[in-house]
């Protein structure tokens, strides 16, 4: 009797070994395809905000280099402190 109970027991707790394996492998999954998509959205929106800004800087070369050095300018004041 004390022997069937151990199995049953051992039984059991494979049972939820394997259901929660079974469930982490799937939340697992799930995570990786929603970073996936995540990563190729960051990746479109990246590629046109960079396209974006070169279409800028080539309309006004001059504008776009003294922002650069303006914006260049304050960062490294600011870091200085």
């Amino acid at each position: 009797m004390k022997s069937e109970t151990i199995d049953a027991a051992a039984t059991a707790a494979r049972t939820v070994r394997d259901a929660a394996r079974e469930d982490a492998d799937h939340l697992s999954n799930a995570i990786k395809a929603e970073a996936s998509d995540l990563y190729k959205t960051l990746a479109a929106k990246g590629e046109a905000a960079a396209k974006a800004v070169g279409t800028q800087v080539e309309a006004q070369p001059i504008t776009s280099l003294l922002l650069a050095f303006s914006a260049g300018f304050i960062a490294s004041r600011l870091l200085s402190r």
